[in-house]
């Protein structure tokens, strides 16, 4: 018997987590699933010593979708962005680092933040973070 409609809708909220089903729209499964791109982004960081840091001068593009994932130099580095939290490796806020945003609340001009301490080393110059997320395609 084949699985329709509903089913799939249904199947698709099983597998994926409640975080990734944001959506400013109607917020349907079927509307995150055929209106949402994946967006891989490269921003040069900045000198990064202390915690709660400005990690680059780039901001978001976009709004997620789901909670960016950021990945250093394009090794083994990386860490999901906290919701709302400021203590992973990165966060995003829109107030100088002084608060996380939320992954509602994230929004296309929002800057990231490092905390070094939890990433295990300082950023510089020579660092890349790349910065993978979900989101609406551009209008």
């Amino acid at each position: 018997m084949p699985v329709r409609g509903k089913q799939i809708a249904q199947a698709v909220s099983a597998l994926l987590p409640a975080s990734e089903l944001v959506s400013p729209a109607a917020g349907t499964v079927g509307d995150f699933l055929k209106n949402n791109v994946q967006r891989t982004v490269r921003y040069p960081a900045i000198v990064a010593t202390l915690d709660a840091a400005k990690a680059t001068n780039s901001t978001l593009a976009h709004k997620p979708l789901s909670l960016p994932v950021i990945n250093v130099n394009g090794g083994d580095s990386s860490g999901v962005v906290g919701d709302g939290v400021k203590t992973g490796a990165f966060y995003f806020s829109a107030d100088s680092g002084a608060t996380a945003r939320t992954l509602a609340n994230m929004a296309a001009g929002d800057s990231l933040y490092v905390n070094p301490t939890v990433l295990g080393y300082p950023l510089d110059t020579d660092d890349v973070l790349i910065v993978s997320y979900r989101a609406y395609p551009a209008a």
